[in-house]
């Protein structure tokens, strides 16, 4: 009989399942919407939810992978989802959904405000993009290298051609050290120059370690369980991803290993003549409420394009903070369950909104 709030996980996070433990939730989920009623929906393509129909003759069908595992076809599971519910009596007759996704589950918040919008009264996303607004503005949808680390970045370009066949395995070691230290920027930068210096100690030293071992992670994203995620990537990143081996989109870390990993799926869209899957949406015709929240920090998207974000919703507000992609503490917890217990103009969300640690506020 309570609001509820769908928590979307993306395809990159294939967490839900029959298999997850209640501490799962503590330590995971609460920390983002610990107090409220919320709803996680397994991903299919994910475990156990695998199909066979990509896979007749014993090889991917991309083409069929792609409209079974696309975001498409995820938006209308969501909706199922919704309607299931209110079946079952969870969800009142007519009440409103409530919706919240970060990263790359916030663009799937708006591909199905896009469609299903009437159906939700509040939304938040948070540490996310918009290929569709990153493309109009003539920006990649990813934030660039030179952006994330400026001073590694640098010292990057002057000596990457001796590193040509180990590059992807050096962005994959440098992607991952900014989602486990917080000091991972000063170690990109000592990391590339040492091996500038010809000293490879640091490199091997990562390199040994399971999580940093990009032939190993490569083998770990290779089997089926892995198709949907890889769909999912290629939809975001895609048309970027194209562009970027003919030249047409500076350094980012993840493009130069998700190539390895999307190969197929790129050399048939290649070979059909397509550009990849473009990801469109319809935001103005939204009528709820919508929260944004930015790192200055974030080493995957840029401020700029939640600025945008923002501006494409008639009721919505931006607070950019000072600090990166994982937005995990008390205090962005106690405003997410303020902003959807109590609307975006209530008291506690305007007391939230005044905390001295958001560099801009911006409201539609």
């Amino acid at each position: 009989g309570t609001e509820v709030v769908f928590f979307l996980l993306d395809a990159q996070q294939p967490m839900v399942g029959p298999g997850l433990e209640a501490v799962d939730f503590t330590e995971f989920f609460d920390r983002f919407l610990g107090g409220l009623s919320y709803v996680l929906i397994g991903i299919r393509g994910a475990e156990p939810l695998l199909f066979p129909e990509p896979y007749e003759g014993g090889r991917l069908d991309i083409q069929k992978a792609m409209r079974l595992y696309g975001s498409s076809q995820m938006v209308e599971d969501i909706e199922w989802v919704r309607r299931d519910m209110v079946e079952r009596k969870l969800l009142p007759s007519g009440q409103k959904i409530m919706l919240f996704g970060g990263s790359g589950g916030g663009v799937l918040v708006q591909q199905y405000l896009g469609k299903y919008g009437d159906q939700v009264s509040r939304a938040l996303i948070e540490s996310t993009g918009a290929p569709d607004l990153a493309e109009q503005a003539g920006q990649p949808f990813l934030k660039p290298f030179s952006e994330v680390n400026p001073q590694a970045a640098g010292l990057l370009l002057k000596v990457q051609e001796q590193w040509l066949d180990r590059l992807p395995a050096l962005a994959w070691m440098c992607d991952k050290m900014l989602r486990a230290y917080p000091d991972a920027r000063d170690r990109q930068f000592r990391l590339i120059d040492q091996m500038s210096a010809g000293s490879w100690w640091s490199y091997f030293r990562y390199w040994i370690r399971p999580e940093y071992n990009w032939p190993l992670v490569k083998r770990i994203l290779s089997p089926p369980q892995m198709d949907a995620m890889r769909v999912r990537m290629f939809e975001l990143m895609g048309n970027d991803l194209i562009r970027y081996h003919q030249g047409g989109v500076p350094f980012t870390l993840t493009y130069e290993w998700a190539g390895g990993v999307l190969a197929d799926i790129v050399r048939y869209h290649q070979a059909a003549g397509d550009r990849a899957y473009r990801i469109s949406v319809s935001r103005n015709d939204y009528q709820g409420e919508m929260l944004i929240f930015s790192g200055r920090k974030d080493w995957v998207f840029t401020n700029e394009i939640a600025r945008r974000i923002c501006g494409s919703y008639p009721k919505a507000r931006l607070a950019i903070f000072d600090d990166g992609h994982r937005l995990l503490d008390e205090y962005y917890h106690d405003f997410r369950v303020a902003y959807f217990k109590n609307g975006l103009f209530s008291r506690p969300v305007m007391e939230a909104f005044n905390n001295p640690r958001q560099l801009e506020k911006m409201p539609r």
